[in-house]
Protein backbone atom coordinates (compact mmCIF):
# COMPACT_ATOMS: atom_id res chain seq x y z
CA UNK A 1 0.00 0.00 0.00
CA UNK A 2 1.40 3.53 -1.24
CA UNK A 3 0.21 6.09 0.70
CA UNK A 4 1.26 9.71 0.12
CA UNK A 5 -0.15 13.21 2.19
CA UNK A 6 -0.50 16.10 -0.18
CA UNK A 7 -3.04 19.11 -0.87
CA UNK A 8 -6.16 18.93 -2.47
CA UNK A 9 -7.01 19.62 -5.95
CA UNK A 10 -10.37 20.73 -7.57
CA UNK A 11 -10.25 17.27 -9.20
CA UNK A 12 -10.80 15.41 -5.78
CA UNK A 13 -13.88 17.73 -5.38
CA UNK A 14 -16.81 14.50 -5.90
CA UNK A 15 -14.57 12.68 -3.24
CA UNK A 16 -13.99 15.34 -0.84
CA UNK A 17 -17.85 16.26 -0.51
CA UNK A 18 -18.62 12.75 0.38
CA UNK A 19 -15.76 12.88 2.84
CA UNK A 20 -17.17 16.28 4.43
CA UNK A 21 -20.64 14.57 4.45
CA UNK A 22 -19.34 11.45 6.61
CA UNK A 23 -17.09 14.06 8.83
CA UNK A 24 -20.51 15.92 9.50
CA UNK A 25 -22.68 12.46 10.36
CA UNK A 26 -20.04 11.24 12.76
CA UNK A 27 -21.76 8.38 14.56
CA UNK A 28 -25.22 10.24 14.42
CA UNK A 29 -27.96 10.12 12.18
CA UNK A 30 -27.85 13.56 10.55
CA UNK A 31 -25.45 15.30 8.83
CA UNK A 32 -24.35 18.81 9.62
CA UNK A 33 -24.69 19.22 5.69
CA UNK A 34 -28.05 17.45 6.00
CA UNK A 35 -28.90 21.10 7.54
CA UNK A 36 -26.83 23.56 5.55
CA UNK A 37 -28.45 22.13 2.40
CA UNK A 38 -31.98 21.42 2.05
CA UNK A 39 -33.68 18.32 0.55
CA UNK A 40 -33.99 14.45 1.42
CA UNK A 41 -31.57 13.84 4.62
CA UNK A 42 -28.48 12.06 3.37
CA UNK A 43 -25.39 12.12 0.87
CA UNK A 44 -27.85 12.39 -1.90
CA UNK A 45 -26.67 13.27 -5.32
CA UNK A 46 -28.02 16.66 -5.70
CA UNK A 47 -26.31 17.51 -1.81
CA UNK A 48 -23.38 16.43 -2.84
CA UNK A 49 -23.45 18.38 -6.24
CA UNK A 50 -23.91 21.08 -4.21
CA UNK A 51 -20.98 20.66 -1.63
CA UNK A 52 -18.39 20.30 -4.73
CA UNK A 53 -19.57 23.22 -6.09
CA UNK A 54 -18.11 24.98 -3.18
CA UNK A 55 -15.30 22.55 -2.99
CA UNK A 56 -14.66 24.02 -6.68
CA UNK A 57 -16.09 27.68 -6.66
CA UNK A 58 -13.74 30.19 -7.35
CA UNK A 59 -14.34 31.97 -4.19
CA UNK A 60 -11.85 30.75 -1.49
CA UNK A 61 -14.37 29.65 1.68
CA UNK A 62 -13.43 26.93 4.24
CA UNK A 63 -15.34 24.35 1.84
CA UNK A 64 -12.56 25.26 -1.06
CA UNK A 65 -9.88 22.68 -1.61
CA UNK A 66 -7.25 25.13 -1.07
CA UNK A 67 -7.67 24.76 2.58
CA UNK A 68 -7.71 20.50 1.88
CA UNK A 69 -4.95 18.06 2.42
CA UNK A 70 -5.84 14.73 1.66
CA UNK A 71 -4.39 10.86 2.26
CA UNK A 72 -3.88 8.79 -1.05
CA UNK A 73 -3.68 5.54 -1.07
CA UNK A 74 -2.51 3.63 -4.42
CA UNK A 75 -3.46 6.91 -6.34
CA UNK A 76 -7.18 7.23 -4.58
CA UNK A 77 -7.87 9.92 -2.12
CA UNK A 78 -9.06 7.87 1.00
CA UNK A 79 -8.90 10.42 3.51
CA UNK A 80 -9.03 14.51 3.87
CA UNK A 81 -8.84 17.05 6.52
CA UNK A 82 -9.46 20.87 6.42
CA UNK A 83 -7.15 23.25 8.41
CA UNK A 84 -8.12 26.92 8.56
CA UNK A 85 -7.66 30.06 10.95
CA UNK A 86 -10.22 32.65 12.18
CA UNK A 87 -10.96 35.33 9.32
CA UNK A 88 -9.26 33.30 6.92
CA UNK A 89 -11.64 32.51 5.41
CA UNK A 90 -14.42 33.97 6.70
CA UNK A 91 -18.10 34.08 6.40
CA UNK A 92 -18.27 36.98 3.34
CA UNK A 93 -16.27 34.08 1.67
CA UNK A 94 -18.38 31.41 2.55
CA UNK A 95 -21.32 33.35 1.15
CA UNK A 96 -19.75 34.24 -1.45
CA UNK A 97 -19.31 30.78 -2.90
CA UNK A 98 -22.91 29.81 -1.86
CA UNK A 99 -23.98 32.97 -4.15
CA UNK A 100 -21.91 31.36 -6.78
CA UNK A 101 -23.86 28.08 -6.80
CA UNK A 102 -26.86 29.75 -7.10
CA UNK A 103 -28.32 30.95 -3.77
CA UNK A 104 -30.03 33.85 -3.07
CA UNK A 105 -31.30 35.93 -0.01
CA UNK A 106 -34.11 33.63 0.87
CA UNK A 107 -31.56 30.38 0.72
CA UNK A 108 -29.40 31.96 3.46
CA UNK A 109 -32.53 32.83 6.16
CA UNK A 110 -33.72 29.20 5.08
CA UNK A 111 -30.31 28.38 6.15
CA UNK A 112 -30.37 30.17 9.36
CA UNK A 113 -33.05 28.20 10.47
CA UNK A 114 -32.20 25.07 10.29
CA UNK A 115 -28.83 25.64 11.28
CA UNK A 116 -29.72 27.31 14.40
CA UNK A 117 -29.68 24.57 16.69
CA UNK A 118 -25.94 23.47 15.29
CA UNK A 119 -24.54 26.65 15.81
CA UNK A 120 -25.65 27.35 19.22
CA UNK A 121 -23.55 24.40 20.42
CA UNK A 122 -21.08 24.18 17.57
CA UNK A 123 -17.57 26.03 19.56
CA UNK A 124 -16.04 29.30 19.28
CA UNK A 125 -13.52 30.03 17.08
CA UNK A 126 -10.23 31.72 19.08
CA UNK A 127 -8.23 33.69 16.66
CA UNK A 128 -5.27 32.43 18.02
CA UNK A 129 -5.79 28.82 16.99
CA UNK A 130 -5.85 26.77 13.67
CA UNK A 131 -8.90 24.72 13.10
CA UNK A 132 -9.13 21.27 12.12
CA UNK A 133 -12.17 20.36 10.42
CA UNK A 134 -14.22 17.76 8.38
CA UNK A 135 -11.69 14.81 9.36
CA UNK A 136 -13.54 11.67 7.90
CA UNK A 137 -11.67 8.30 6.12
CA UNK A 138 -13.30 6.09 2.96
CA UNK A 139 -15.22 3.06 4.78
CA UNK A 140 -12.97 0.53 3.11
CA UNK A 141 -9.21 2.61 3.94
CA UNK A 142 -10.46 2.72 7.69
CA UNK A 143 -8.36 1.24 10.86
CA UNK A 144 -4.99 2.41 8.67
CA UNK A 145 -3.82 4.87 10.73
CA UNK A 146 -4.94 7.56 8.06
CA UNK A 147 -6.94 9.99 10.52
CA UNK A 148 -3.77 10.14 12.85
CA UNK A 149 -1.88 10.89 10.02
CA UNK A 150 -3.70 13.38 8.77
CA UNK A 151 -3.90 14.74 12.14
CA UNK A 152 -0.41 15.09 12.60
CA UNK A 153 -0.21 16.99 9.44
CA UNK A 154 -2.13 19.39 10.75
CA UNK A 155 -0.54 19.81 13.93
CA UNK A 156 3.29 19.98 11.82
CA UNK A 157 1.51 22.75 9.97
CA UNK A 158 0.10 24.70 13.39
CA UNK A 159 4.02 24.47 14.26
CA UNK A 160 5.06 25.84 10.92
CA UNK A 161 2.80 28.79 11.08
CA UNK A 162 3.43 29.36 14.61
CA UNK A 163 0.08 28.97 16.19
CA UNK A 164 0.23 28.18 19.88
CA UNK A 165 -2.91 25.91 19.71
CA UNK A 166 -5.24 23.63 16.84
CA UNK A 167 -8.81 23.23 17.85
CA UNK A 168 -11.01 20.63 16.93
CA UNK A 169 -15.12 19.73 17.23
CA UNK A 170 -16.66 16.51 17.70
CA UNK A 171 -20.05 14.88 18.41
CA UNK A 172 -20.16 14.33 21.89
CA UNK A 173 -20.16 10.59 22.44
CA UNK A 174 -18.05 9.87 18.84
CA UNK A 175 -15.31 7.85 20.94
CA UNK A 176 -13.11 6.55 17.94
CA UNK A 177 -13.06 10.40 16.68
CA UNK A 178 -12.09 11.39 20.31
CA UNK A 179 -9.75 8.36 20.74
CA UNK A 180 -7.84 9.42 17.38
CA UNK A 181 -7.52 12.83 18.04
CA UNK A 182 -6.09 12.37 21.65
CA UNK A 183 -3.57 10.19 20.21
CA UNK A 184 -1.75 13.06 18.42
CA UNK A 185 -2.19 15.25 22.06
CA UNK A 186 -5.46 16.89 21.58
CA UNK A 187 -7.81 16.68 25.12
CA UNK A 188 -11.26 17.74 25.93
CA UNK A 189 -11.57 20.97 27.16
CA UNK A 190 -15.19 21.62 26.66
CA UNK A 191 -18.69 20.10 26.10
CA UNK A 192 -21.67 22.08 24.30
CA UNK A 193 -25.12 20.93 24.54
CA UNK A 194 -28.46 22.01 23.58
CA UNK A 195 -32.02 20.19 23.42
CA UNK A 196 -32.76 21.31 20.08
CA UNK A 197 -29.66 19.82 18.87
CA UNK A 198 -30.40 16.40 20.77
CA UNK A 199 -33.50 16.35 18.86
CA UNK A 200 -32.03 17.19 15.72
CA UNK A 201 -28.96 15.03 15.95
CA UNK A 202 -29.40 11.99 18.66
CA UNK A 203 -26.87 13.38 21.00
CA UNK A 204 -26.26 16.03 23.62
CA UNK A 205 -24.16 18.08 21.84
CA UNK A 206 -20.70 19.08 20.64
CA UNK A 207 -17.18 18.47 22.26
CA UNK A 208 -13.81 20.83 21.52
CA UNK A 209 -10.19 19.60 22.04
CA UNK A 210 -7.51 21.66 21.89
CA UNK A 211 -3.71 20.86 21.40
CA UNK A 212 -1.55 23.34 22.99
CA UNK A 213 1.74 23.51 21.32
Amino acid sequence: MNTIIRDARPEDAATIAYLMYLAGRGHVRTSVLDLLFPGEPGPTPERLEKVEGLVRAQTRSMFHCSFYRVAEVDGEVAASAGTYHEGSPSIKEFMGALEETGWDQGDFEEMGERMGPFLAVNPSIPDDALIVENVATLERFRRRGLTSTLMADAVSKGRREGFPRLQISCFIGNTPAERAYRKVGFEVVDRYTGDAFEYIFGCAGMSRLVLWI
